[in-house]
């Protein structure tokens, strides 16, 4: 856990979810527009940033059993999750799964940008070869041009994101049980990994309803629409 603001006297916590190949450094820019009266925490999942010597999970089953054990200590007050992308199937996993261990859950679950966890992706890409897989990451708009200006860079985050999108899209998940907790979606309408009707099938976990949010943009719409989406977040907590 990274406490992008720590706040004592906070009413509740949001839990920050990085998209793959990322770490809680890409929620700094938040801090500016999410209300002062949140505590901030990102999730800092091995293999990047400060963490980046370290393997990072290829399996999201490990990765979730690791982390509700870890989280489980920074519970002490009303708390929600918001995870784009690999970040969302985490903190909905992690949802489901401290639900049955501890019997906590959030009180609401923000999903960005990933299709429903029970649709297969019909053309996974970390298995093609370093200059394909790169190609394909490039192509979802998800690497800076800072970064892409640097071999070194590009070589250090390589290693993270294959890692990420093996596990991502060995997902494999059967719909058991709705998810009694409120649910809301957001996307991206020009978004060539993940369909507005993609987004749209996690409704079918919900048994709480859902509501969605379509921006203009593609799977990183979010940069675009980040004040919005942090104005989203403000009115739906308060």
């Amino acid at each position: 856990m990274r406490y992008l603001r720590k706040n004592d006297d906070a009413k509740m916590t949001l839990f920050c979810f990085p998209y793959a190949g990322s770490g809680p450094g890409v929620y700094h820019a938040w801090l500016q527009d999410l209300a002062p009266s949140f505590e901030v925490v990102a999730i800092h999942y091995p293999g990047r940033e400060a963490r980046i010597a370290e393997t990072p999970y290829v399996d999201l089953d490990v990765l979730v059993s690791e982390l509700v054990n870890q989280i489980k200590h920074h519970l002490t007050r009303p708390f929600v999750f918001f995870g784009h992308s690999m970040g969302a199937y985490v903190a909905f996993l992690l949802s489901q799964r401290l639900a049955k261990t501890f019997g906590d859950k959030p009180e609401q679950l923000f999903i960005s940008g990933a299709r429903a966890p029970f649709i297969k992706e019909n053309a996974p890409i970390h298995q093609l070869d370093s200059k394909a897989f790169l190609r394909a990451v490039i192509a979802l708009n998800g690497i800076s041009k800072e970064v892409l200006a640097s071999p070194e860079l590009v070589a250090m985050c390589l290693k993270a994101l294959r890692a990420d999108f093996t596990a991502c899209e060995n997902l494999k998940y059967k719909i058991e049980e709705e998810l009694d907790i409120p649910l809301t979606l957001m996307g991206g309408d020009s978004d060539p990994r993940v369909s507005v009707s993609q987004l749209t099938a996690w409704g079918n976990l919900a048994s709480r309803g859902v509501n969605k949010h379509i921006f203009s943009g593609d799977h990183f719409y979010l940069n675009e629409h980040r004040k919005t989406i942090s104005r989203l977040i403000n009115s739906t907590l308060t």
